[in-house]
């Protein structure tokens, strides 16, 4: 879980800016095409906006604006894929290899039919750290901060509204009078109330409070919820923030036409009244998810007095121009590979498995308990072990020993040596460290298992699994032979019965 916090978490939440920075330029420009139009359709455009912050995987489509711009692309499903502006796993992509040192070939008197021309090493070496780790985490620990202080600002701002509340009166239903707020705002998230200005007219409060019922209808104080959280992650994008402030103005003014087409264009005069009687209120609901209030009065007294009941051609031409950016922005292009796809038969491949790595990461996986000893309170191990839950895994090291062709007819005999660590659900101070056992930096913990691999290499890259064996330091396997060449063609030979010299007899 560290691991993926901290390495992997934040290039995911940049993929998700930048396509979500794209979308908004498309949504910026088109909401500039329909500034005569009613407000509605604006702040519908912003709905895509939101699934792009909040979402990092879409349906493909053959037609889409990222396909268009030629966004890279991931395949996460035959339906769906994710847009990689960053490599998810720059972290690790980055990392430098383990090239093993070159030996000298073995003889070929036990069998001339064999050939090596790859190299061996002799014992594991842990894999490089990758140059980008730190700077990944520093740039990781820099977002999770401006996060919490964001909501942390948005607590305390949502505490202090609740105490002006203090003494506020149940008009009707989920409507409440305050003395000490300046602008109505709704407040609250399943159970929502509208509190008003207790100085307004009757006339006033009839006009605001219809207002505030549309954005309950429309379930906007939701909307708002999520549209800050989308801020809070992506609170280092500016075009994020730009995104915030215009959909909440086109939020309001929506609703204030709403209010128009409802009771008449002749209340516009009135309602504008209602608007700048407001104005001078300090606007006390700001960056608080759970309650919103009102603001931009100056923008929407002007649009509310140029506001016309629209034609219905206006109307419809306006909705196919919403529906159509908000399917081509949504949509996802194809991408490379196609995890859940069957390949053809005349395409499958050889072997069980595509690669060691993937067989190590299975077997990674499937470790889901480890047993240790606990420390007594003397320090010495407790005569019986324990067992716990295994809660995340980090490779340590996978490095490639040597192969030796011509021995298998059906490929390439490849010799691995791999050792991963795990991290358990107990408190790293209970647990003994016994026989080689640690804990890393980030405490996880040594199972002192490493492990040998001999597995097969198909023609067509695929592999299957011989054996995997846990050694120690290698020395099981390599033992008194002088390269692993020669270690791998006498396990072979042994493993396979078959009536060949050993280089090195048991």
């Amino acid at each position: 879980m560290g691991e993926f916090v901290m390495h992997r978490l934040f290039p995911i939440v940049c993929n998700m800016s930048l396509t979500a920075s794209v979308v908004i330029l498309a949504v910026l420009a088109v909401r500039r095409l329909l500034r005569r139009a009613p407000k509605v359709f604006s702040y519908a455009l912003w709905a895509v906006v939101l699934f792009r912050l909040l979402c990092p995987v879409s349906v493909t489509s053959a037609v889409s604006l990222l396909g268009a711009l030629g966004a890279p692309a991931q395949e996460r499903s035959a339906v769906t894929s994710v847009v990689e502006y960053v490599p998810a796993d720059i972290v690790r992509n980055m990392a430098p290899t383990v090239t093993p040192l070159p030996q000298e070939p073995f003889p070929a008197e036990p069998g001339k039919n064999i050939v090596s021309t790859a190299p061996s090493v002799t014992q594991p070496a842990a894999a490089p750290a990758s140059p980008l780790s730190g700077p990944v985490a520093v740039l990781t620990l820099t977002w999770l901060t401006g996060m919490a202080l964001l909501l942390l600002y948005s607590v305390i701002s949502l505490l202090r509204l609740r105490r002006r509340l203090v003494g506020a009166v149940r008009l009707e239903d989920n409507i409440y009078l305050a003395d000490y707020i300046p602008s109505p705002f709704v407040m609250g998230l399943f159970r929502p109330k509208i509190y008003l200005p207790s100085t307004l007219t009757e006339t006033e409060r009839g006009y605001i409070l219809r207002h505030e019922q549309y954005h309950l209808r429309r379930r906007d104080h939701v909307v708002k919820l999520l549209s800050f959280l989308a801020l809070c992650v992506h609170w280092f994008n500016p075009l994020v923030w730009a995104a915030f402030i215009l959909a909440g103005k086109d939020m309001e003014m929506s609703c204030d036409e709403a209010v128009v087409r409802e009771l008449g264009e002749d209340i516009r005069a009135d309602y504008s009244a209602s608007l700048l009687s407001l104005a001078t209120g300090r606007r006390i609901v700001a960056g608080m998810p759970l309650a919103f209030g009102e603001g931009d009065t100056g923008g929407r007294i002007r649009n509310l007095l140029n506001w016309k009941r629209p034609q219905p051609w206006i109307i419809a031409v306006c909705a196919v121009v919403c529906v159509g950016l908000i399917a081509l922005c949504a949509a996802n292009p194809k991408g490379s590979g196609t995890p859940t796809e069957d390949p053809p038969a005349s395409q499958a491949e050889t072997g069980q498995w595509p690669s060691v790595e993937a067989y190590v990461q299975q077997v990674m996986l499937s470790q889901t308990e480890a047993r240790y000893y606990a420390e007594n309170a003397d320090g010495t191990a407790s005569g019986q072990p324990h067992t716990a839950a295994v809660t995340d895994r980090k490779l340590e090291y996978l490095t490639k020993g040597g192969e030796l062709a011509g021995l298998d007819p059906d490929g390439v005999l490849e010799e691995w040596e791999y050792f991963y660590l795990v991290k358990l659900d107990v408190d790293t101070a209970s647990v003994a460290l016994v026989g080689g056992q640690y804990y890393d930096d980030e405490e996880y913990f040594s199972l002192d298992d490493r492990h040998v691999i001999v597995a097969l290499r198909h023609d067509d890259g695929s592999y299957d699994i011989l054996c995997d064996d846990s050694i120690n330091d290698g020395g099981d396997f390599f033992g008194y032979h002088n390269t692993m060449e020669e270690a791998i063609y006498d396990w072979y030979v042994t493993d396979r019965k078959l009536d060949l010299p050993l280089y090195v007899e048991d």
